[in-house]
């Protein structure tokens, strides 16, 4: 899980009970490290195959408001485009599914803009 912020208790509960390792926006500006991690835990799993589900409000909302959660200090759009294509680059990516987007307060087309870019960093058309 990567950038997520303001979880509430019993989502952190889950994600600590859970084999499902969280990534924070400081962590993922460090990229090599935080990809080395990401492939060695995921090669400890044998597994080459992922599923991408793209949550609007990992993005800071001076980049991408136009969702339910607004929360400061979120990742940067090139931090996301670099963490997809490194994703893209490593595994399979088998589905991809996106959340958290309101066109109806996307006056600017900045949301979409980062989603159109994201899914074609991931291959969709």
């Amino acid at each position: 899980m990567f950038g997520a912020r303001n979880l509430d208790p019993g989502e952190k509960i889950l994600i600590d009970n859970s084999d499902v390792q969280l990534f924070k926006v400081e962590e993922i500006r460090k990229k090599n490290e935080v990809c080395e991690n990401l492939l060695r835990a995921l090669n400890e799993k044998s597994i080459d195959e992922v599923y991408i589900h793209l949550d609007q409000d990992v993005i800071d909302p001076l980049f991408s408001g136009a969702s339910l959660c607004q929360e400061k200090d979120g990742m940067l759009p090139e931090e996301l485009y670099y963490m997809l294509r490194f994703i893209k680059s490593n595994f399979t990516v088998s589905a991809i599914s996106l959340g958290n987007y309101l066109p109806s307060i996307d006056y600017d087309k900045k949301t979409l803009t980062v989603i159109e870019k994201s899914l074609r960093i991931l291959g969709v058309n």
